[in-house]
């Protein structure tokens, strides 16, 4: 998952498991096709045969946005409920802004894994997207989008892959798996952030 810092102490997200097989070479990961990032979440990237259809989930988290904005942004944070992420290490000046990077250490089938995390737009409170760097794969746009409601905030999830050669076959044969781990992420979010409830 990837990572942003907010204010002086906080970071943003990212997700899970590399899109690669087990015994795959990890190449030196590679970022082409970015032209610039928008601070309005434009998509600027180039035509791009790796973009993939994106996986859209929801859920209601019990808590108002700005509660649930620190589960998305804050480093100590994100390890207890995104699936597989053990460490989110901020990089530079940790100030959040776009273009704000963090390294993100996922363990994968026993190994940990370091991916890089980048911010291409937030609104505090309201939403977030980031841009996660897979090891040899391409990468994935992260879009979180929060809603206030009477039951507390929807948070809306769309994540668009664009990896290429052997990741690109093998995600879209993990399609129905890829859309339950990260419905199971927001779930546990639910979870953690009703248990820290008062």
């Amino acid at each position: 998952m990837h990572v942003a810092r907010v204010g002086t102490r906080g970071w943003c997200l990212r997700p899970s498991t590399p899109p690669y097989p087990e015994g795959e070479e990890q190449k030196s990961s590679t970022r082409g096709g970015i032209v610039e990032a928008s601070w309005r979440g434009e998509d600027t990237r180039l035509e791009d045969s790796s973009a993939m259809p994106p996986h859209v989930v929801t859920a209601t988290v019990p808590a108002a946005p700005p509660e649930v904005f620190r589960y998305l942004t804050e480093p100590a944070l994100l390890p207890r409920w995104i699936d597989g992420l053990r460490e989110s290490r901020p990089q530079g000046d940790g100030v959040m802004r776009v273009g704000a990077t963090s390294i993100e250490v996922v363990e994968a089938r026993g190994k940990a894994v370091e991916m890089v995390s980048e911010v291409i737009a937030w609104e505090v409170d309201r939403s977030l997207s980031v841009r996660v760097t897979y090891p040899g794969a391409g990468d994935a746009d992260m879009t979180y989008e929060l809603t206030p409601g009477t039951n507390g905030t929807e948070v809306r999830l769309t994540f668009t892959p664009h990896y290429r050669g052997l990741a690109q076959l093998m995600v879209r044969l993990m399609r129905a798996s890829t859309q339950k781990r990260l419905q199971a992420n927001l779930d546990r979010l639910v979870q953690v952030v009703r248990a820290s409830t008062p």
